[in-house]
């Protein structure tokens, strides 16, 4: 039993050290743990506060019905994944009988949503985005629980008002994207000469990219600098 605790608890704060950074939420590992006729969603959050020091990604979690009603070892489902709708729990009582129940959850979580339509394209701004507590839901997918992040990302979708935000809806936006106009600066000394090319890759400030220099029919190794802007580091 403590052997089954330890990993669970092991696999809970793996859970949370990842969601806290805006990842996806993993599974928990269910089986072998034992719950108790009075075990309800504040025996999950008591596992969630022991497995991360009192700090969880979700406010809380409603059940229904309020409690399991049944003492003994879980055999099933092995694996939990947060944001599902229901699960059925196949119990082992003290007796050896299995016996079957089935709750639904609600996932309460910190979540990022749009404050207004953002449209398919748009550079994300703080205005368009609120913070709010919702119900989680497995196909919202893996969602953010920070603003910050999603300042200057691109919408690769059109956003619903009120809709969460989610990994899938948006897209890094680079300095210098691949097939863009680029200004070439070439270095020599005191010297300093600006050609014009197209860059073969993307890349943000600090990224070697290819660039292609008509003029010269030449392909560069060149590092980000700006935006639309390389400086020559050498040729292909």
């Amino acid at each position: 039993m403590k052997k089954t605790t330890a990993f669970l608890l092991a696999s809970l704060f793996i859970f949370f050290a990842r969601a806290a950074t805006g990842a996806g939420y993993p599974p928990l590992d269910l089986e072998g743990v034992q719950i108790s006729v009075d075990d309800g969603p504040e025996f999950l959050m008591g596992l969630f506060e022991r497995a991360y020091g009192g700090r969880v990604p979700f406010e809380s979690v409603r059940m229904e019905p309020e409690v399991f009603g049944v003492f003994g070892e879980i055999l099933a489902p092995r694996k939990l994944v947060p944001g599902v709708s229901s699960a059925t729990f196949r119990v082992k009582t003290g007796s050896g009988r299995i016996q079957a129940v089935t709750v639904r959850l609600d996932w309460r979580a910190p979540m990022v949503a749009a404050r207004r339509e953002i449209a398919r394209g748009e550079v994300i701004s703080a205005d368009a985005l609120d913070l709010r507590v919702d119900s989680y839901k497995r196909t919202d997918g893996t969602v953010f629980a920070d603003p910050k992040a999603l300042i200057g990302k691109r919408a690769t979708r059109r956003i619903p008002a009120g809709a969460p935000v989610s990994r899938r809806d948006v897209e890094t936006v680079f300095l210098v994207g691949r097939r863009d106009p680029v200004t070439v600066l070439s270095k020599s000394g005191n010297v300093t000469a600006s050609l014009e090319g197209v860059a073969l890759q993307e890349g943000d400030e600090g990224d070697f990219i290819e660039v292609r220099i008509p003029r010269y029919r030449n392909d560069c190794l060149a590092v980000v600098v700006d935006k639309g802007v390389v400086e020559l580091v050498g040729p292909r």
